[in-house]
């Protein structure tokens, strides 16, 4: 069983051409009860007291922005946005992973990869940043170096290692 993808690119449309709902429908291969259930949703009609019903291309496209937008959400500084589980989630504490990049994000910040793992579901999740805003500013590893752990130690410290007694 196949999954039909969820958005619909609006760079297929034209701004300045009228489509009827049948057309709309060709367009993404979509039903046309789905273009149906948007008119009723709220997306604007040329003239709503005549049918067969016409949609601007620019009014198609701005409804299927807001659509988008209205989706998102913002997470938090420390959360991450887990794929299967489908919303914002902590990593496990003893999981994350934190690794400064080569890559220049503008003239003076650098690419930071934060990896952990999902507590409910165990899936990888990733979360890009820059050394200029990122929750771990002050236990960021040197460049090429990875950061284990979230103790805000700036000391490398070696577990396994017996302490004199």
């Amino acid at each position: 069983m196949s999954v039909k993808k969820r958005t619909h690119n609006p760079r297929l449309i034209r701004s300045r051409r009228t489509y009827t709902a049948q057309q709309i429908a060709i367009l993404f291969n979509i039903h046309l009860g789905t273009v149906r259930l948007w008119i009723k949703q709220g997306m604007r009609l040329l003239n709503p007291n005549s049918r067969p019903y016409y949609i601007m291309g620019i009014d198609l496209i701005a409804f299927l922005k807001t659509k988008k937008t209205a989706k998102r959400k913002k997470l938090q500084e420390d959360e991450f946005y887990c794929v299967r589980c489908r919303c914002g989630r902590k990593s496990l504490p003893d999981r994350i992973t934190v690794e400064v990049t080569n890559k220049r994000l503008g003239q003076s910040a650098r690419q930071i990869i934060i990896r952990g793992i999902c507590p409910d579901c165990g899936t990888r999740i990733i979360r890009f940043s820059s050394d200029k805003n990122t929750f771990w500013k002050p236990t960021l590893p040197q460049e090429g170096q990875v950061l284990i752990g979230n103790i805000p130690s700036p000391v490398n410290i070696d577990i396994t290692k017996e302490t004199k007694e």
